[in-house]
């Protein structure tokens, strides 16, 4: 059984390797994932908790570019790298 870690985990990883993703890729993503979603689709407003849920408990800012495409991204990746750069030189 999947944990919310779990998904938390494979949202942010999701976004982080695609740069930019619209909802609907991450949902198709999302269902192919049946270990995950056991083929369930990913509503929206679970999608908008989780993201706020990667916030609280990783620091990561998932903002949306409506701009270009409504595509989804990791707005402080900078930070991310940084700090994983500083952890890997202790």
């Amino acid at each position: 059984m999947a944990t919310i870690l779990n998904k938390y985990a494979w949202l942010a990883e999701t976004i982080y390797e695609a740069r930019r993703i619209t909802f609907k890729e991450i949902s198709r993503k999302w269902q192919e994932n049946e270990d995950l979603s056991r083929g369930a689709e990913l509503p929206l407003r679970t999608f908008h908790k989780w993201c706020d849920g990667i916030f609280d408990m990783f620091g990561f800012m998932i903002e949306c570019d409506r701009k270009n495409g409504y595509t989804y991204y990791i707005a402080n990746e900078n930070e991310i790298r940084r700090g994983r750069n500083e952890a890997l030189d202790l």
